[in-house]
């Protein structure tokens, strides 16, 4: 292997694959979503990237965002709740999203996750360098909002003990 094949190779473990979501059951079934960028919101307003016409979506339902290793959603407290392969995600919970996972939103919709491999040939080194800067960007908020999610998590549970005391 060349040093430019290896080099290629690297970047390619950076640039995320392609996010698809085809939508299997509910209002919009039979749709394939496939927002660009590195971070959307689901939610069935027309202000989310992947707007879901579904009366049991909330407003701002869940995000999906690639935090530079691999695609996540995370429930941002919705009313019906969002399950991955069956299961119901904690409000604020993350989890890895991987081909062929099923996402519900709310009651009725129910989605597959696609993820596509991105073809570099056909990038420009510019649409290359964009992806990674957005990819970087993206895993520095994601590990902020963790760390966050943390501290506040931790600061609950010595409130409580103080109030115990």
């Amino acid at each position: 292997m060349s040093q430019q094949e290896g080099q290629l190779q690297e970047l390619c473990f950076h640039v995320p694959p392609r996010f698809q979501l085809g939508l299997s059951s509910g209002p919009c079934a039979g749709n394939t979503l496939a927002p660009k960028g590195f971070n959307f919101t689901v939610g069935r307003t027309k202000t989310s990237r992947i707007h879901i016409k579904d009366p049991s979506v909330s407003e701002k339902h869940a995000e999906v965002c690639w935090n530079g290793r691999s695609w996540l959603v995370r429930d941002l407290g919705s009313s019906n709740g969002t399950k991955l392969n069956g299961v119901r995600l904690q409000p604020f919970e993350s989890r890895e999203l991987c081909d062929g996972n099923e996402l519900m939103f709310g009651s009725d919709s129910v989605g597959k996750v696609q993820l596509t491999p991105v073809d570099l040939s056909s990038c420009t080194i510019e649409q290359m360098l964009n992806c990674l800067h957005e990819a970087l960007a993206q895993s520095l908020q994601t590990q902020a909002h963790d760390e966050a999610a943390a501290l506040l998590k931790d600061w609950g549970a010595a409130s409580a003990e103080l109030r115990a005391a």
